[in-house]
């Protein structure tokens, strides 16, 4: 990509990159999927894909049995009569979207839900084989996040799935892992606004009915991230670059802009009554 004259840009824009990962292919590729360049002409980003899924570091949810099957999305794809080229299911695409809106983008961060569910949609009148998604859902088990999907789709534009679907595709979920996506579902209050407790309890609690790592557990017991914002969020309210080290100083300031906050809210409360 760079001796084509790309430029890369994903250190910017992954916050999962360490700083000395930087441009470290190697140890980079141990763990990340994905690797963004931008074309200096035109500004165009250019996502590389090497995998499905990040294979280390990222997810709370136990994923080993959904990539021995990989080589089952990859057998299903089908040739695009107009380009030649061969692109994974229509079904397979619609797993991938749900995956990708409850596992990465998902709860705390939805700046890309509108598109997939603009992406389902397509993918709907394309020709969308609804049983066939089922199946592989539950061949898959992965049957958790194409429901917490399909509900998001509901709450956010409009039912999509046949009638009786999603409470078919429910009725094979643990009441656990049901309370589960309605807590996923509660810890957005908008399309851009998120309910901190229910982003924590929902960390909390997926490694432990998903079957997480132990890492996985001991990291979702920390009470930090729910009252102190990350270093990246930090560095935005700021106005300080994304990385830098000045950021931790800052925290010293947390008690003076959470008492501020505090007082904003009250004052707003009482100008309300």
């Amino acid at each position: 990509m760079e001796s084509a004259g790309y430029v890369y840009c994903g250190f910017e824009r992954n916050p999962h990159i360490r700083r000395r990962e930087y441009r470290d292919w190697t140890g980079l590729s141990a763990w990340a999927n994905q690797f963004e360049f931008t074309d200096p002409k035109t500004g165009v980003l250019v996502e590389l894909h090497t995998a499905f899924f990040e294979t280390k570091r990222t997810y709370s949810e136990d994923l080993s049995a959904l990539k021995a099957v990989i080589e089952e999305f990859i057998s299903a794809n089908v040739e695009d009569t107009e380009t030649g080229y061969r692109f994974l299911a229509l079904e397979d695409r619609a797993l991938l979207l749900g995956l990708h809106a409850g596992l990465k983008r998902s709860p705390g961060e939805k700046s890309f839900t509108l598109r997939h569910l603009t992406d389902l949609r397509a993918l709907i009148d394309a020709g969308l084989d609804w049983e066939k998604l089922k199946r592989r859902a539950l061949r898959f088990g992965v049957s958790h996040h194409l429901v917490f999907f399909l509900r998001l789709s509901e709450a956010i534009i409009s039912p999509c799935a046949p009638r009786g679907y999603i409470e078919s595709l429910e009725s094979g979920l643990t009441p656990s892992v049901l309370r589960l996506i309605r807590l996923h579902l509660h810890c957005m209050k908008t399309i851009d606004s998120y309910d901190t407790i229910a982003v924590f309890r929902y960390n909390l609690a997926v490694p432990f009915v998903f079957n997480g790592t132990h890492r996985a557990r001991a990291r979702s017991l920390l009470v930090l991230p729910v009252l102190l914002p990350s270093p990246y969020e930090l560095a935005m309210i700021y106005g300080l670059p994304r990385r830098s080290r000045l950021v931790f100083f800052f925290y010293l300031l947390e008690p003076f802009r959470a008492a501020y906050r505090l007082t904003r809210k009250v004052a707003r409360m009482l100008g309300m009554v």
